[in-house]
Formats: structure tokens, sequence, C-alpha cells
């Protein structure tokens, strides 16, 4: 009787040191009060283990709670990959909505005759961000002049539209490649 008391309070002893560490490494998240109620769960189970024991004869605590240990550390883990993903994800977003940001920012104190709106598209490789394209909408300010329209010019190349200054002062201020920049007029 004194082993058994031993053994079930030394499982949740060390049962209560692997949640605990398992709940430092998970982040902060959705899935982080849905780990913590089965951690609570599989504590209730150990806690009353003995009980079961008595009531059943064929009942063996520590076979069952290996069992259950290994299914929530399965889930554990499927869950922390998801919440990775979910997490860089959102993170690439963020960082896309602050370059944005800063890129208006910018603009507004360099040449504050016009008025901006910036799309960031990048991607996130082995540690990596790298963008793949910016491209500024640029608004005049105030009443401009009606042009001569031509149908079927190809606005595709957006070079050579007379907005090469801030091509370049995005490039030098971002330390973005030239390439990856685009100045679309409207």
């Amino acid at each position: 009787m004194i082993d058994f008391l031993k053994t079930w309070i030394t499982s949740i002893a060390a049962l209560l040191i692997i949640f605990t560490a398992i709940q430092i490494l998970i982040p902060n998240n959705a899935f982080k009060k849905y780990i913590n109620f089965t951690f609570g769960l599989l504590l209730t189970y150990v806690m009353i283990s003995p009980v079961l024991s008595f009531l059943n004869k064929d009942f063996n605590a520590p076979n069952s709670l290996f069992i259950n240990y290994y299914i929530a550390n399965k889930d554990i883990e499927q869950n922390r990959e998801s919440s990775l993903k979910t997490t860089m994800a959102s993170s690439m977003k963020l960082f896309e909505t602050n370059l944005q940001k800063l890129v208006i920012d910018s603009l507004d104190k360099k040449y504050p005759i016009n008025d901006y709106n910036v799309e960031v598209k990048s991607k996130y490789n082995e540690g990596i961000i790298s963008i793949d394209k910016i491209t500024v909408h640029v608004f005049p300010k105030g009443v401009k002049p009606v042009e001569n329209i031509q149908i079927g010019e190809n606005t595709t190349n957006v070079k050579n539209n007379g907005y090469e200054n801030i091509i370049n002062f995005i490039s030098e201020e971002f330390n973005i490649d030239i390439k990856n920049i685009y100045v679309v007029e409207g």
C-alpha cells in the first residue's frame, strides 16, 4: 500500500512538472486554454486513479496514464505546428502592414504634394523575409487637368511614368531592390 501511495504521489509530481514545462514552451494563443483543460483532465484522472483501482482490480493506472500521456503529447505537437503556421502567417501580415505604413509616412514627408497607397508582397523562407513586390499608388493632391486617353496602351510598364525619384527613394530608404518597386498613378 505504501509503494502504491509513493508511486501515486510521484506520478502526480512528475505530471505537474511535465505540464509546467510544456506550458512554458507553448506560445500564448487560442490553443493554450484547450491544452490546459486537457492537462487538468489528465491530472484529475491521475488523482482519482487509486479510487478506480480499488473499484476495479483489473485497472492498471500506469499503463492507462502512459497511453493518455502519449495521446496528449501527440495532440500538443499537432497544435504546436498549427499554431506555428498561424503565428508565422499573422507575423508576415503584420510585417507587410508595418512596412506599408512606414513607406507611406516616408513618402508623405519626402513628397508631400501627393497622397499614397502602398501594397507589399513578401515571403518567409528559412528565417529570411524577402520583399517580392512593393506597389505604390500615387494620387496627386488637388485638381489635375484631363489628359489624352490612349486606348490599348500597356500600363504595366510603370518605370517610365516620371516617378523614378520615388522608386529610388524607396530603394535607398528601405534597402529594397529597384526591380521590386512599382509606382502607379491612381
